[in-house]
This record gives C-alpha cells, structure tokens and sequence, in this order.
C-alpha cells in the first residue's frame, strides 16, 4: 500500500517508541479506490527527536514548511523527500495563519482538520484511525466540517473555497452550510491571490462545476475573491467551457471578463498571456479556418483549442484537436536567393506570404507562394 520508504521509517521510529501514521488525502483517497497523490506522515515524536533519530542512522533530512519551529521535517530516502509533521494543536488562529503547540494527542491533531474526510489517519500496517466517522462520510459521500463549521472557518477562511472544491470532487450528498458560509465569505478578503487561485484552479477543472459554482455564488463567495460580476449567464458559460477543457484559465475567461485577477491572484506570466489572450477573443466565435490559422503561429499555437473551448463543446473543437498544423514552407533562406536582403523588409514579406498560405488553407507549396510576391496587391 505504502512505498517500501516509507516502511523504512516506520522501522525507524518503532525503534525509537515513537509512533508514525499517513495521515490527510493518502488515507481519503486510498478509501475511495483513488490513486493517491501526496503522502503526508505525521508523527508523535517532535522535530528535534526525527532529526536525532536521522543523524544516529546517517538519514539525509531538511525542514521544511516553516521548519522545525512549525513541526515538519523532510526526510530523504531513496531520493525522495517524506514531510514528517509532528502532532499539533492551534492556541491562535487569524483566519490565515495559526501558532501550534505540539502534542502526542493524535485525536487533537485529528481536530484541527477541516473535514471529516481528511482527519483520518492510518498506521504504516493499514489500521485506520477515524475519530469523528470520516470513512462514513466518504462512503455517503458528504462533505462535513470537523466539529463547528464556522469555527473551522475562522481558523482558515480559505476552507470556504476548499468545501466547494470537496463538494465537486466527492459531495452528492453534501450537508448544507449555506448561512454559515455567506456570514464567514468576507474573511476570503483575508486570503492572499496566490492561495485562491490555487484552490480555484482546481475548482474550475473539477467535475462537478454546476454544484460548485452555483453553490459559490448563492452564498456570496465569488463578490469576496474578486468576482463581483458573476451572473448565471456566466456561471452557464463557464459550464460549457469546462465540457470543452479542463483548463482552469479557460473557464475562468468563459467565467468573467475581469482581467484584475489575474494580478490579484499572482498567475504565472504564461498563464497571464493566456487570460489576456483569450479575453480579446472572448466574444468572437472562431471559424475552422481561424483555429487554423492560430494552430500554425508559434506565438498562439497552443491557444487554438483553447480559443474554441471559449463556446463550449463544437465540431471544429474536435476538428482542430484532431487537425495536425503543416509547417509554413518559406524562410528566410528562400527569399534571400531570390536576391532579397535581410532586414525589416524581409519580415514584413514572410508575413504577408503567410497571410496568403492560411487565405489558401495551406493549400500552397513554396514555389506558388514565392511567385505570390511578384503579383501586384
């Protein structure tokens, strides 16, 4: 079940009575028959005891995550890194960050966590711990806050945007914390851009959009993260476009035409090109021809499907992922034997030849096209 690493340090810290166990979305998705992504271990032992229990076996080990001050160690084996945290309790909260106390208390550990499905935690040999009924949950598929919900808000606002994103993945029966939601939504203004769009990117590529953005805007999420305008025309829009894509930076343009997130949120620059981009394109539905013309331009070669994602589900969708761009036949070399020198004048001639070849469909070779430029406008 586990990598024969991490039952390397299962030894380990048997060796030293300190107790060890995967804990989070490992355990979640392993019950739902989910391949699971990140493996999180937490521990009993505190950080100074891991990294003693390292030098005495000559384990290879950094700190990580604020260090050992907040409880995480990473150890490496079989060049990977494994997080170990050390159990904790949060004394102070402020809706962003917490200050923790260490503890050998795994149910408390188990408190702090949002959901009921990620506070389990399970033993290296397969023992599950769930304290507050999370595989129950999991396996009727609802998405329920570990004790208080708005307790478990205030300590972390962005838990909003992670219930939706939870709700999407796994809620069909989902228990409603509408009011609860609505009072703690402008704590989000507390968050930073970068954490939003994180759990909105995964939001918006989910499965389940319709529940998840319907949900965000009846309860006044999205007025909170820099999304005033939403209505349900764009709501339904961005529908269609996740039907077309899975790119979050797609439905997001099919969602709303503000540009500001994309500052606000800290986007990478590529995916800042990519909003931008498709913004201008936002109200022009594309022909095949122009999904085309933009698949063979090395500047938006990898927008074109995305460009046609914008209208939801279409045959020239289909047509331009299936459609193999030729490459342009002139270069440079080829106007330079006909007697033309390098310069401004040369590109402004591969241009206008290229404009020809995508008038024609690609239909002309380099011999139709180099006679082109002997033809009067």
């Amino acid at each position: 079940m586990f990598p024969s690493a991490v039952k390397t340090l299962g030894q380990l810290f048997d060796r030293h009575d300190h107790q060890i166990r995967v804990v989070g979305g490992y355990v979640r998705d392993t019950l739902r028959g989910v391949k699971p992504k990140d493996l999180d271990l937490a521990t009993s032992a505190l950080p100074d005891q891991v990294m003693a229990m390292c030098d005495q076996r000559g384990i290879p080990y950094v700190t990580t995550g604020g260090g050992a001050k907040h409880g995480t160690v990473g150890v490496i084996i079989d060049h990977e890194m494994y997080e170990i945290t050390t159990l904790r309790i949060d004394r102070v909260t402020d809706g962003r960050h917490a200050e923790v106390e260490f503890t050998t208390d795994w149910q408390m550990d188990a408190m702090r966590r949002d959901f009921t499905i990620n506070a389990m935690s399970m033993t290296l040999d397969g023992a599950l711990f769930d304290y507050f009924d999370g595989r129950a949950h999991l396996e009727d598929r609802r998405v329920v806050f570990v004790g208080d919900a708005g307790a478990r808000i205030r300590e972390d606002y962005l838990r909003i945007l992670r219930y939706f994103r939870f709700c999407g993945r796994i809620g069909d029966k989902a228990d409603s914390y509408d009011a609860v939601i609505r009072d703690t939504a402008p704590g989000l203004t507390q968050i930073s851009g970068e954490r939003i769009w994180l759990e909105m990117a995964k939001i918006l590529s989910g499965d389940d959009l319709p529940h998840q953005l319907l949900g965000m805007w009846l309860n006044d999420v999205f007025v909170h993260i820099g999304l005033p305008d939403i209505d349900v025309m764009s709501i339904h829009r961005a529908i269609e476009t996740r039907k077309a894509t899975d790119n979050p930076i797609t439905v997001l343009s099919a969602l709303t035409p503000c540009m500001r997130v994309a500052g606000a949120w800290n986007m990478s620059r590529q995916e800042r090109q990519l909003i931008g981009w498709l913004q201008a394109k936002r109200q022009c539905r594309p022909t095949l021809s122009d999904l085309k013309a933009c698949a063979t331009c090395n500047g938006t070669r990898d927008y074109a499907p995305e460009w046609a994602a914008l209208f939801g589900p279409s045959a020239d969708l289909d047509a331009i992922r299936a459609w193999q761009a030729p490459e342009f036949p002139v270069c440079g070399a080829d106007l330079i034997d006909l007697g033309i020198s390098p310069g401004p004048n040369m590109g402004v001639m591969l241009r206008r030849l290229q404009q020809v070849w995508q008038d024609s469909c690609y239909r002309l070779d380099k011999k139709q096209l180099l006679a082109a430029l002997y033809v009067e406008d």
